[in-house]
């Protein structure tokens, strides 16, 4: 009778986790799809690509003369890579950061199909960081998070691979592990020498 309580725990866990593992991936469906409707562009040159980004983002525009050759550095490098040769840009995303006045950082977004992502840089606006930020050829950070409905909120890059979406001044959503902090001992014990901690 134990064997068959254990067994049948068993066999309650094993359908838990795959309904679990159907339902992670049913959710990332529905974000592509998501994804899809908010894009509302065709792919083009990044030249085109910016201009229509700036037409409306006005206050940035100082920034298109980089968005547009990291852009073409990136490509030109990529072109013969099965990854990236047929894709062309069809989104900008503008990223946040404290401390950052105005965008930090472009996600520019590829595609082949007019319909999906297939591929993003992340180019940094300022000079705290390299022009080539990160690159995938799989699915935006930002892209986890935006819909119709939440396309105008900021979002927010903290480290690598944790990105946060802002309303109002308030955290909606997140995606991604928050980074760990990591102190520097000599710093600190300098700090504390000095009387500066």
């Amino acid at each position: 009778m134990k064997k068959s309580l254990i067994y049948l725990a068993l066999l309650f866990f094993v359908v838990f986790f795959i309904a679990s593992c159907n339902k992670e991936d049913d959710l990332s469906r529905s974000t592509t799809k998501e994804e899809i409707a908010l894009s509302g562009n065709e792919a083009k040159s990044i030249e085109s690509l910016c201009e229509d980004y700036f037409k409306t983002n006005s206050n940035e525009k100082r920034n298109a003369d980089k968005i547009i050759s990291v852009t073409n550095e990136f490509m030109l490098i990529n072109k013969k890579t099965k990854e990236f040769s047929n894709n062309k840009p069809f989104r900008i995303q503008p990223i946040y950061s404290y401390g950052v006045e105005g965008d930090a950082y472009y996600e520019v977004w590829f595609t082949e199909d007019n319909k999906n992502v297939q591929g993003w840089i992340l180019i940094s606006a300022t000079e705290r960081d390299y022009p080539l930020v990160n690159f995938s050829q799989g699915i935006p950070y930002s892209s986890r998070m935006l819909n119709e409905s939440t396309k105008n909120n900021k979002i927010y890059r903290f480290g690598a691979s944790y990105y946060a979406m802002e309303k109002d001044g308030q955290k909606v959503a997140d995606y991604g592990k928050m980074p760990t902090y990591i102190t520097n001992t000599e710093i600190e014990k300098r700090r504390r020498r000095s009387g500066r901690y």
